[in-house]
């Protein structure tokens, strides 16, 4: 690795997906068998750029490549939240049966939406609408509403919700806002994210 590894970054899918590599088997299945999950980390592990991800079943994923290069990339930042995120078990935790169509279909607009609004105003909006969809389907408080309650921006869970990152939607004064709460870890986005730069 060349990051920290304890900050995860899909250590554990790009394995899976080397594994599956190697062995010839279909890493949709293997990750099934392993860890259960939708998979999409399994399929970031070999893509070249931004994709969509859909999940007709577990061994037959839909990957669409998209294009994601906001013009207020650089107000993008990545958080490390101290702690490392058991994946397997937030999985596990999912009650399925509060995930309704209208749920379902309101998650999937706001998905299409992200990569298409043109302002930082607009994205900061789809974030707070899809945090607050799925606390309510995880019964959970968004992460930004129980700590960082104060940010001007918007904060966007990633991974197994509330993991070892998030995504913040700030200013310039956005790294030094989240060091002061006790969070020096803040990455620009343009230093995970090398498509299009």
């Amino acid at each position: 690795l060349d990051f920290n590894r304890d900050w995860g970054l899909g250590s554990s899918s790009t394995l899976i997906s080397l594994l599956a590599q190697w062995a010839t088997v279909n890493p949709f299945t293997l990750q099934q068998e392993v860890f259960g999950g939708s998979g999409y980390d399994v399929a970031c592990a070999t893509a070249k750029g931004p994709i969509l991800y859909k999940r007709a079943n577990s061994t037959d994923p839909v990957v669409t490549k998209i294009d994601f290069l906001p013009s207020f990339k650089e107000h993008l930042f990545f958080v490390h939240l101290n702690q490392k995120q058991d994946s397997q078990k937030a999985v596990s935790n999912f009650d399925q049966n509060r995930l309704t169509a209208a749920k379902l279909e309101e998650i999937n607009t706001l998905t299409d939406l992200f990569y298409k609004v043109d302002t930082i105003k607009d994205f900061q909006e789809l974030i707070h609408k899809h945090e607050t969809i799925i606390g309510e389907l995880i019964d959970t408080t968004p992460l930004q509403k129980r700590l960082f309650s104060d940010y001007g921006g918007a904060v966007k869970s990633l991974g197994a919700w509330g993991g070892d990152f998030v995504l913040a939607c700030g200013d310039r004064t956005t790294p030094a806002y989240f060091s002061h709460k006790g969070y020096p870890i803040c990455l620009a986005y343009k230093d995970l994210i090398s498509y299009g730069f």
